[in-house]
Parts: C-alpha cells; sequence; structure tokens
C-alpha cells in the first residue's frame, strides 16, 4: 500500500504525461454518466440541424463546441493553478491534505446521491438564449462554453476533484515556472474538457455513429457508481499518506497522550496522600480526638 501511494504521489508531482492522458480518460468516462451521455443526441441535433447534411460543417460544428467547452474549463484550470502557487506550502502541509481527502469523499458520496445542490436555472435559460440567438460555428463556441458553465450532479464532482489534484500539485516557482505550471493546470482542465467532448465530437461528425451509440439505461448509474468508489478510493489513499507522510497529528499518538495525562493527573492536596509511613491520609482525623 505504501508503495502504491508513494508512486501515485510521484507521479501526480512529477507532472508525467500519464496524468494528463489519465485527466483526459476522466473526462471520456464523465461523458457516459447520467447527467451528460442523454444529452448528447439534443447537442448533436444542435450541430446537425445547422450543418444541413455537410459533413465539414457538421465537423467545425462540433469541434467548435467541443474546443468552446474545453476552453472554458482551461480557464478554470489557470485561475485555480494560479491560486495554488500562492500557496504552494499550504498545500504541502498535513491538514490541507486532510481536507482536501475529505473533500474528495464528500464528492464521492454526492455522486453516489447522499446529498445534492441544485443547479441555478439562470445557467439553463443562459444556454437556451444563446442557442436560439447564435449560430454557426461562432455560436456552436458559445454554446460549448456556456455549457461547461452548466456543470451537473455528476460532471460537477468529477471537475472538483481534478481542480483538487491541480491545486495540490502546485509547488512554489516565479518568472516562466510560474507562468509554465499555470499553462499546464489549463492543460489538464482542456484535457478534461475535450475528453467529455470526444463523444459529441464523433456523433456530430459522422451521422451513423449516433444510432451505434448504446441506448441510455441503467448502466449509466453504474458508471456513476464506480466513479464515485474510484474518487472514494483516492480519498482513502489521500488520508493513508497523509498520515503515513506529513506532519498531520498521529491519532493514535494524541490518544495515548491523552490517556497518560488522565493517569498521571496529580492528586488534590490533602486528598488520597499517603503518610511516611505508606497509610493513606484521607483527612478528618479531628473528629477522632
Amino acid at each position: 500500500m505504501s508503495g502504491l501511494i508513494e508512486m501515485l504521489s510521484e507521479t501526480l508531482a512529477s507532472g508525467s504525461v500519464l496524468v494528463y492522458a489519465l485527466v483526459f480518460a476522466g473526462g471520456v468516462v464523465a461523458s457516459f454518466t447520467p447527467c451528460t451521455y442523454p444529452v448528447i443526441p439534443l447537442t448533436v441535433g444542435y450541430i446537425g440541424n445547422q450543418a444541413g447534411g455537410r459533413r465539414r460543417a457538421a465537423f467545425l460544428m462540433s469541434l467548435a463546441l467541443v474546443v468552446g467547452m474545453a476552453l472554458a474549463y482551461a480557464v478554470l484550470g489557470m485561475i485555480f493553478a494560479a491560486v495554488g502557487m500562492q500557496f504552494g506550502e499550504v498545500w504541502g502541509s498535513g491538514w490541507a491534505l486532510f481536507a482536501i481527502a475529505i473533500f474528495f469523499m464528500m464528492m464521492g458520496l454526492f455522486l453516489l446521491d447522499v446529498f445534492s445542490f441544485p443547479v441555478p436555472q439562470r445557467l439553463n435559460s443562459l444556454r437556451s438564449k444563446v442557442t436560439a440567438e447564435h449560430r454557426g460555428v461562432a455560436g456552436a463556441f458559445l454554446v460549448g462554453g456556456v455549457s461547461a458553465l452548466i456543470v451537473g450532479p455528476c460532471t460537477g464532482p468529477i471537475l472538483a476533484v481534478i481542480i483538487g489534484v491541480v491545486v495540490t500539485t502546485m509547488g512554489e516557482s516565479s518568472g516562466l515556472g510560474y507562468v509554465a505550471a499555470v499553462l499546464g493546470g489549463g492543460l489538464k482542465l482542456f484535457l478534461f474538457g475535450l475528453g467529455q467532448g470526444a463523444l459529441i465530437l464523433l456523433a456530430g461528425t459522422f451521422t451513423g455513429f449516433l444510432s451505434k451509440m448504446p441506448r441510455s439505461g441503467a448502466w449509466l448509474a453504474t458508471v456513476k457508481k464506480a466513479f464515485a468508489l474510484l474518487v472514494m478510493l483516492a480519498a482513502s489513499l489521500l488520508l493513508v499518506y497523509v498520515g503515513q507522510n506529513t506532519d498531520f497529528p498521529d491519532l493514535s499518538g494524541l490518544l495515548a497522550s491523552a490517556e497518560r495525562g488522565s493517569v498521571e493527573a496529580p492528586l488534590e492536596p490533602g486528598l488520597g496522600e499517603a503518610d511516611d509511613g505508606g497509610k493513606v491520609d484521607f483527612g478528618g482525623d479531628e473528629f477522632l480526638d
């Protein structure tokens, strides 16, 4: 277990290509959740109505929509990466990592529908307004950007976990190193957006692809629950890492210290004190005289 945790921490900290591949794969899996997958036919219908059967136009509109969504995520990633750089030492502390782990655990419970947050209706109305008023490639780009803001109860926790990974892997640097780190955070979220929009790009470009996609059903809920378990597993591994490799207080040590303190607590003066003969003096001798 410790070897696995050490390998994961080194991989995340080193900015390995594997991290970017995992983020992209996370976006692809997120597109198979109940909040995203059933909406794909509606998005493809919006693209097909404007493309008019022209594959090149359909490809450009699909690409513009996916890039618009990915760029919105990238801006969000760069903002959080810049914030993370300002508090590099804080994110390395045991308490901060413990808070991140608890946050991951809550996002896993969110995916399991233990609790939920309502999506503001203004964002939904904004998307409908943009879809109706803007057409062509530019309109598709705007629709993609607005769609990224409307994070559903499935995509939101996954996105939050990836942002948490981006923030916690930020170190302290300046100059070109700072710029590269911020751009790297944006690139991770950009790849997440591309992964999430991969099905839209394929289904919007190739008319027969949508008919070959599996129909929505109970398996979508299974994918969502599997993602929840992965998020909670990551939270558990992070908690183990915090307990073994950071300055977070050891719970067993705290309990042992508290127990020793209660045993070794001094008695009040005059009560239960032993005299020179080894006998315990409980007081009250004046009443016996």
